[in-house]
C-alpha cells in the first residue's frame, strides 16, 4: 500500500521550504537591517513551530520517532541558527573576524547542509 504525499508536499515541505528561503535572503542584506531581519526570522520561526504542531497533532501517535518529525525539527532549527547569528554578529560588531566566520557559515555552510539533508530525506525511501 503506497501513501500519497502530495497533500503533505504542498501543504508542509513546499511553504517550509519557501519560508526557509525567505529566511536565507535575510542574510544578504547589511548589518542595517539588524531589526526587520530579526523580525522576519522570528515570524518565520514561529510560522514553522505552528506548522510543527499541526501536522503533529494530524499524525498517528507512536512510540518512535518518524522521518516527518526529523525533518520538521531540523527545518525549525534553521531560521533559529539564523537568528543566533544576527545576535552574535551584532554583539561582536568590533571583531570582524568572527562576523565574517559567521556570514561564511550561515550563507553558504548552512543552505548547502539543509540541501544536503533535503537530499538524504527525500531520498531515504529509496534506500531504507
Amino acid at each position: 500500500m503506497k501513501q500519497n504525499i502530495s497533500p503533505l508536499i504542498l501543504s508542509t515541505y513546499l511553504p517550509i521550504m519557501v519560508l526557509l528561503l525567505i529566511t536565507q535572503m535575510t542574510t544578504y542584506l547589511g548589518s542595517e537591517y539588524f531589526e526587520p531581519n530579526l523580525a522576519v526570522n522570528a515570524t518565520v520561526l514561529m510560522t514553522v513551530a505552528s506548522l510543527f504542531v499541526s501536522d503533529i497533532s494530524g499524525l498517528p501517535k507512536t512510540n518512535y520517532i518518524k522521518l516527518h518529525e526529523v525533518w520538521m525539527t531540523v527545518s525549525f532549527t534553521y531560521p533559529f541558527f539564523i537568528i543566533v547569528q544576527e545576535i552574535i554578529c551584532r554583539l561582536a560588531v568590533d571583531n570582524l573576524r568572527i562576523v565574517n566566520i559567521l556570514e561564511l557559515l550561515v550563507r553558504i555552510g548552512l543552505p548547502v547542509s539543509y540541501i544536503i539533508f533535503n537530499i538524504a530525506f527525500f531520498t531515504a525511501p529509496l534506500w531504507i
